[in-house]
């Protein structure tokens, strides 16, 4: 016998917040784990040398997972054919191949502290919000709920979360265009005149939109 009954859509507890809350519950939780954060920015990868670049990279990552008391190992930058190489708690990877896309590097950086904070038994990922600029922030999936008891990852701000460990099938690849470039600022739009008087909510987005 043929079901008619019609679809029942899917409901999240996301779906029934206002913007106004969106704009709080994101600017708290931003803020809370702010300090854990690397910025993921392939607009600005022009303006470095190519090792400065992912010193930078990986001195803000190692800076991150010592606040959470993950010490790693490093050796120095090595170059070779175009190619920069780092040893992290004794396992050499390619940072970073100076003739290829630049995310890549990001994401064999990052990848690698995952696996060795899950090696040691820690729960704490990479999880991206935005790309191909954007922040990573490092945190448990405990911690990705907000004080709503919604995972920040649901809220509509505008912008697509992925976690390294399941790049790229998470995200495609895309070109990278300055006209593709999106900040969050951007993403979010802002509140209607009928709620002006909640202007200090929109202040916080702001400050996590300035930092990246």
């Amino acid at each position: 016998m043929v079901n008619c009954r019609p679809a029942v859509k899917s409901w999240h507890p996301a779906d029934r917040l206002d913007e106004t809350t969106i704009h709080e519950l994101f600017g708290a939780w931003s803020d809370e784990y702010w300090g854990r954060t690397v910025t993921v920015d392939i607009e600005s990868v022009y303006d470095y040398e190519p090792q400065e670049w992912v010193e930078d990279l990986v001195t803000n990552a190692l800076s991150v997972l010592a606040k959470v008391a993950i010490p790693v190992t490093r050796t120095p930058l090595r170059t070779a054919d175009d190619k920069i190489y780092i040893a992290l708690d004794g396992q050499e990877i390619l940072a970073r191949d100076i003739n290829d896309d630049c995310l890549d590097a990001v994401h064999a950086v990052l990848g690698r502290l995952e696996e060795i904070a899950a090696k040691r038994g820690r729960r704490e990922r990479w999880y991206v919000c935005g790309a191909p600029v954007g922040s990573a922030f490092f945190v448990t999936p405990e911690e990705l709920v907000t004080s709503a008891g919604v995972d920040v990852r649901q809220l509509n701000i505008g912008e697509h979360w992925y976690q390294i460990s399941s790049y790229p099938q998470a995200f495609p690849r895309l070109p990278v265009h300055s006209s593709q470039i999106r900040c969050i600022s951007a993403a979010i739009s802002s509140a209607d005149a009928g709620r002006r008087s909640q202007a200090s909510n929109d202040t916080q987005i702001d400050r996590f939109a300035d930092r990246l």
